[in-house]
């Protein structure tokens, strides 16, 4: 299922981290995943212990991106998820991930995969894993 995937993608994600002696980020990564994208940067400092500029620093240096860059792309994939569930609609499905209105979260859509929510689920075999 959708579900299973994404519990493996994040289990090998969490588990490269580690192989790559990047375990003091690993937390900061897993409490994005568990939270769906839906924290704020201070509070999840705060929560970790850790300056939200040491933060930036070391998500920039181990995945590339900032953490809020970071908790946008999770939050789009979660929100993906919703949309794939039978009877989900647009706007329930933004509500439940978190965007403030459907047009920030299509502007999101369009931002992540260049397409909107509607165009990308017409097209029946785009995964998960390709977004």
């Amino acid at each position: 299922t959708t579900e299973e995937r994404i519990e493996r993608v994040e289990r090998f994600l969490i588990e490269q981290l580690a192989l790559h002696q990047k375990g003091d980020i690993a937390p900061a990564v897993r409490h994005l995943w568990q939270r769906r994208g839906q924290v704020r940067i201070c509070e999840m400092t705060r929560e970790l212990g850790i300056g939200e500029r040491q933060l930036q620093r070391k998500f920039l240096e181990y995945i590339g991106a900032t953490p809020k860059q970071t908790a946008r792309l999770v939050r789009f994939i979660h929100a993906y998820q919703k949309l794939r569930q039978p009877f989900e609609s647009l706007t329930r499905a933004a509500h439940l991930s978190g965007y403030y209105d459907q047009a920030h979260f299509i502007r999101e859509f369009k931002e992540f995969s260049g397409l909107t929510p509607r165009q990308l689920l017409s097209r029946s075999q785009v995964s998960s894993f390709e977004l």
